[in-house]
Formats: C-alpha cells, structure tokens, sequence
C-alpha cells in the first residue's frame, strides 16, 4: 500500500490513503496513528473503500493517543478482505499536529488617537494626537516642554 498523506489544523486532522486494487472486495480498513510516545493505535475500523478520514483533534488529545499541539502525528492504515490483512503501509510524513495559526496585533506608536468627546472639554491635553507630551499647544505639552 502507498504512503497515508496527514494534514492538520487548529481543528481537524485529515487522512487520506489510496485504495488499493483487489481481487476480494476491501471490506473494511484499520488505521492506526501514533501517541505521543511514539507507540501505534487504531482508530475505529473503517467500513468499505474510502479514501479520506477528517478527525476532530479532540480525538487526539485524549487517551490513548495524548497529543498536544504542535506534536507530530504519523498513522499509517491496511486492508481487510477475504483473503486476510494486508500489511500496513508505509508510515505517513511527521505531520505537526493541530497547528494553529497564531495572529500577533501590534499597536503604531504614531498613529492618533481620535479626540473623544469628554476630552474635547479640556483642550484634550494633546493626547488625542498620540504623543501628549510634545504638542505644545496644550496645556500639558506646555508644561513638559
């Protein structure tokens, strides 16, 4: 059997494999991923031909399996028909499991503020142009300067 392709998000983990061609009818499929101490375990039995499996990373985060984000995930699956088992196929890429990406909002030291209301009373003190203490034409810029 060819090589279990692996992705995974911040939710999902998705498995796809090529279906072999068989002279029996594949009726069902045992895939197996690996915990976090590197040790195989299956997941439930896969009935008929599929080719693809998305698993919700919950799946993964508990017993037996136990991984964490950021740990990398390798399965690997094989066939049942008539005739037996087949092997297992090759053990997939190591995958960084449940990747998420991580947005970082950085704040621009040089962009004004907008003047509020309750502010305006008081001349603003120069805050609303972002650098209070360098406008001297309030009050407060006047006092630092």
């Amino acid at each position: 059997m060819e090589k279990v392709g692996v992705s995974s998000t911040c939710d999902k983990t998705t498995i796809t494999w090529s279906v072999p061609e068989s002279c029996s009818p594949i009726t069902q499929m045992e895939l197996q991923c690996k915990d976090r101490n590197g040790k195989f375990h299956s997941l439930p039995s896969i009935v008929g031909t599929y080719s693809s499996w998305t698993v919700d990373n919950k799946h993964f985060k508990k017993a037996p399996f136990s991984l964490d984000a950021e740990d990398n995930i390798v399965c690997h699956i094989r066939n049942y028909s008539k005739f037996g088992l087949s092997p297992y196929s090759v053990d997939s890429d190591s995958t960084v499991f449940g990747k998420c990406a991580k947005t970082v909002v950085l704040a621009d030291e040089k962009k004004p503020t907008k003047c509020q209301w309750s502010c305006r009373q008081n001349g603003c003190g120069g805050l609303c142009n972002g650098i209070w203490w360098a406008d001297t034409r309030s009050y407060w810029g006047n006092v630092y300067a």
